[in-house]
């Protein structure tokens, strides 16, 4: 894979030949939840990382994304940090293509209800899943990849990976490998959308390409659901990433993925899985 770095405005703007893109996501806990620290990945999630780099690794996979713009930010208060969190993968398009993405699961409560409304609207998105939960709903993994969407990688236990050493990393990661199995995708976010050069140079040395967003919906949080659905209009654009979660008590997102998804079918957007995903 040929990697190119391009600065611009002092920031490092990701180059290369994969269209995907950059996320996060916090954690919520109930008896739906299988058991893990849940409290400490929510809290990893919500707070800004330390430790990082002002430049991403040369061993980044990069990309000119979009016209430039940084992704936005997790919530207000937690600034984006630079280098890799400033690099968003994917390529410059002015087709009306959208890249809808959930995290944290898979949970039956709510990952069975967005599957119906992806399906429903001819829809196809990308998730990624939590090692632990795969370990306790094992079926649902190959019920995603039956109804044609992509799996990604988001780390057994939620960890906040820009605070763990090496082999850490790597079992985080090779966990999940074993527990979906082939079907899951060569890409990967790391929990709260923390990444350093440590973090980056190890998960692009397994291959993996790291994920993050473009537009979210602050649903780990979340504001009303007509909050949502104008934050969701505001970030919709040609090749958007949009982040939000099917992990529990997440009524809030279903009900505004059931209006959004029909709104972005409408106004011309194909919905599809991360390139960088897909098997």
């Amino acid at each position: 894979m040929t990697t190119v770095v391009n600065r611009r405005a002092g920031a490092i703007v990701v180059a290369a030949v994969i269209a995907t893109s950059l996320g996060a996501c916090a954690t919520a806990t109930s008896n739906d939840v299988a058991p893990a620290d849940a409290s400490r990945s929510a809290n990893s999630a919500a707070s800004p990382a330390t430790n990082q780099s002002s430049q991403a690794p040369s061993s980044a996979v990069s990309v000119d994304w979009g016209d430039g713009k940084n992704p936005p930010g997790m919530a207000e208060g937690n600034p984006n940090p630079p280098g890799w969190y400033e690099a968003a993968f994917g390529k410059r398009t002015t087709e009306k293509v959208l890249y809808l993405t959930y995290d944290d699961g898979p949970y039956p409560t709510t990952t069975n209800k967005i599957l119906k409304l992806l399906a429903a609207n001819d829809a196809k998105a990308t998730f990624f899943v939590l090692g632990r939960q795969v370990d306790v709903f094992p079926t649902y993994a190959d019920k995603i990849v039956a109804a044609g969407h992509a799996l990604g990688n988001h780390t057994q236990d939620h960890e906040n990976l820009a605070t763990r050493g090496p082999t850490v990393i790597r079992k985080q990661l090779t966990s999940v490998q074993k527990s979906v199995g082939p079907s899951l995708g060569n890409c990967m976010r790391p929990p709260g959308g923390f990444i350093d050069d440590q973090a980056g140079a190890v998960i692009t040395g397994m291959g993996l390409v790291p994920v993050l967003w473009t537009g979210h919906a602050q649903d780990w949080a979340p504001p009303s659901t007509d909050k949502m659905i104008e934050m969701l209009k505001e970030a919709t654009a040609p090749g958007a990433v949009i982040l939000l979660h099917d992990s529990i008590d997440k009524a809030k997102t279903v009900a505004a993925s059931s209006v959004m998804i029909p709104w972005w079918k409408k106004q011309g957007y194909r919905l599809e899985t991360i390139p960088a995903c897909r098997k």
